[in-house]
């Protein structure tokens, strides 16, 4: 069995206390009898003598059990203390002199109280953000639901005549919020998966980077109301392969550029690049908005996180950023962030050939 130099100092310690006790030990039960070598002359009865020793025996006894049962139940308590979830220092515990021998259990009890009571801050921020977002979430779903319901009514009213432009109008608007929706869909069924890593799987297939790339920015110029969006993108070779998942790795691009037009009104210029390295790809996608406060950026890949800049009417879910960065994970990849207010924001995205 491999030797720990921890164990082996609690070891001797032990054996060291244990050894020392029982010369005490001795000597008690030894002193009447000492006394009377010391001092023949002195007159003692036998009777005496005895009881001295054993009330001397017993008296130590309770010492010794306060010294090593004490730091004991100071520890049980402590352990229950902890499973009801009162996380406190042991500083005060640990002043009394027996608790010494037991100090790397009072030193541990300390350190997992202090993990234990950032774990549950972090359990409750993380309900607390997930109710929020749940709240936002609702309201998500029903502004462009309330949205197509209304313009497919107003279609469907007999007592207006709309012209052929208002028809195509309400479709557009319709189309949208349709847009919307299913995004919001794609990014809640992934993020169920999330729960559990072992069930969002990648199906690998070899991917041409380029052309992927390309008809990801030609379906989003499709999109409704981009006329204020331009894009450029930038390649080092005319044919970049990957071995990835196709439909994931949308979803990454889906949600970076989602994210520039969504917290955006101004007009922006999201500019794209690929380049073809010997360990991976590195793609950067950069725009000139009104970036992102510093604040945001330490949470931004977070699950259910939605800023402290997100409007209520946005279409942001909270999900997105968080689902790139597990899809770009499941590949052996990275995704980092860097902004600037009202200069730029910057996505820095890394996938090895070699997972």
């Amino acid at each position: 069995m491999k030797f720990n130099f921890q164990n082996g100092k609690i070891i001797l310690r032990f054996t060291m206390s244990f050894i020392i006790h029982q010369v005490l030990l001795m000597l008690v039960v030894a002193f009447p009898g000492i006394f009377v070598l010391w001092k023949p002359s002195a007159v003692i009865h036998s009777q005496a003598l005895g009881v001295s020793s054993l009330i001397l025996y017993f008296a130590y006894c309770l010492f010794y059990g306060f010294y090593v049962a004490k730091p004991m139940a100071d520890i049980i308590v402590i352990i229950q203390k902890l499973a009801k979830g009162e996380y406190l220092l042991l500083s005060d515990n640990k002043k009394l002199f027996s608790n010494k021998l037991y100090r790397e259990v009072f030193d541990n009890l300390n350190q997992l109280s202090h993990q234990l009571q950032e774990t549950e801050l972090r359990r409750k921020e993380f309900e607390e953000m997930r109710h929020n977002w749940a709240s936002g979430i609702t309201h998500d779903l029903k502004t462009p639901l309330s949205y197509i319901k209304g313009y497919t009514d107003m279609l469907l009213a007999n007592e207006y005549s709309w012209s052929q432009e208002e028809q195509q109008d309400f479709l557009i608007i319709i189309k949208d919020k349709t847009s919307h929706l299913e995004n919001l869909i794609n990014d809640l069924g992934i993020a169920f998966l999330m729960e559990d890593i072992h069930k969002l799987s990648a199906n690998l297939q070899t991917i041409d980077m380029v052309e992927f790339i390309q008809q990801i920015i030609a379906e989003m110029k499709r999109m409704p109301h981009q006329e204020k969006i331009s894009f450029e993108f930038n390649f080092s070779e005319n044919n970049i392969f990957f071995n990835g998942d196709k439909n994931l790795l949308k979803r990454v691009f889906i949600n970076l550029y989602s994210n520039s037009i969504i917290h955006n009104k101004e007009e922006i210029h999201i500019k794209t690049s690929i380049k073809s390295e010997i360990e991976g790809l590195t793609i950067c996608i950069l725009d000139n908005g009104k970036g992102i406060a510093e604040n945001d950026l330490k949470h931004l890949f977070d699950r259910y996180y939605r800023g402290t800049a997100t409007e209520s009417n946005s279409n942001a879910t909270g999900l997105g950023l968080a689902i790139a960065k597990q899809i770009m994970e499941l590949h052996g990849g990275t995704i980092d962030v860097t902004s600037k207010i009202d200069k730029y924001t910057k996505f820095s995205l890394f996938l090895p050939y070699n997972k």
